[in-house]
């Protein structure tokens, strides 16, 4: 028989494999995404389309003014999330990590996520029906490299008063860009 103090060792060692493994698993993950990152932009590159992330500063900048309110706690599907309060050349429109630079924020969400452990929601600002991220890049970034295609996100709600259509966000960054 093993004395207690043999089988804790073993389920240390167990532990420290799985973790272990974990980190593996998220670096290549991140490695995964980075390279859908990289492809992406060389494709934007070939076409002429842009794979940035809309940026929100560029709204603000412009002049457009806004209203704000606090909207709540809700689910938002993935594919309207488009933009960023401040990060748009850390990540991609699909937020892909554009440099090894957020490789440990990333692991360390991935670890997190894969054992169950409860993450804040995302901070989005909505702005028509598109949606800008002020805080949760990198959750965004592990949900979207392990397949996931909703967020649970705190969501403030920003009404634009200069655009054509008067909240449609796209067409303000269309607007402006015909205007230059």
């Amino acid at each position: 028989m093993f004395s207690p103090d043999v089988r804790l060792s073993q389920i240390s060692m167990i532990e420290q494999d799985y973790e272990k493994m974990m980190v593996y698993k998220a670096r290549a993950f991140f490695q995964q995404a980075q390279r859908k990152g990289m492809v992406r932009r060389i494709f934007a590159a070939l076409t002429g389309r842009s794979n940035r992330l809309m940026d929100l500063s560029t709204l603000e900048s412009q002049g457009h003014a806004y209203s704000q309110h606090y909207a709540g706690i809700r689910t938002v599907s993935i594919s309207k999330i488009q933009g960023s309060e401040g990060r748009t050349k850390d990540f991609d429109r699909n937020f892909n990590p554009l440099s090894g630079r957020s490789l440990d924020r990333f692991t360390s969400i991935f670890v997190a996520r894969q054992q169950d452990v409860p993450l804040p929601p995302v901070d989005l600002i909505q702005v028509g029906d598109v949606y800008f991220v002020r805080d949760g890049h990198h959750r965004l970034s592990v949900a979207r490299a392990v397949g996931a295609t909703e967020v649970d996100a705190e969501v403030t709600e920003f009404r634009l008063a200069n655009c054509a259509s008067g909240n449609r966000v796209n067409d303000c960054f269309c607007l402006e860009a015909q205007a230059a």
